[in-house]
């Protein structure tokens, strides 16, 4: 049997628990209230194949976005860890990139990208009525190609 001592014990380490779990719950709806579900993915923009140490500014409709990002893509699924996502919430642009989300303007439907990749400016503008998926690959002479699509691509 069981003494007092050791059931009020286990009753404290129980509490504990059950507190740290709500806790963390908590603390994890906060940090993705950001985004709700209503929020339609309007563009997504990913580097992909070919990109070595190479370095990235990123400006879209002209607010920056990306400052002196390293690009390096992976050997697995040939994709680098910048992806950017523009988000439609009730007529307003929300931009997220990494952990920073910022808002911008867009009118026309077009999406105006200005890049200045290892020193070379580059500018796309991005007609999401072709499709919200785009990835952007690295050429050898240093230009970059992009790709749109309406279904989103798999990465092995």
């Amino acid at each position: 049997m069981y003494s007092l001592i050791e059931i009020n014990r286990c009753m404290k380490y129980l509490g504990i628990f059950v507190f740290l779990t709500l806790l963390l719950s908590c603390n994890n709806d906060r940090r993705n209230s950001s985004f709700n579900a209503e929020d339609k993915l309007y563009l997504r923009i990913v580097f992909e194949d070919f990109f070595q140490n190479d370095l990235l500014d990123l400006w879209i409709n002209d607010k920056k976005i990306l400052e002196k990002d390293s690009l390096n893509s992976s050997f697995s699924d040939g994709v680098t860890n910048t992806a950017i996502y523009i988000y439609n919430r009730e007529g307003k642009y929300i931009v997220k990139v990494q952990d920073n989300t910022i808002s911008i303007p867009i009118k026309d439907s077009l999406v105006h990208i200005s890049i200045l990749l290892n020193n070379e400016n580059i500018k796309f503008d991005i007609n999401p009525r072709r499709g919200i998926y785009v990835g952007l690959n690295k050429k050898t002479d240093g230009t970059l190609r992009i790709a749109q699509n309406e279904s989103q691509p798999m990465y092995d």
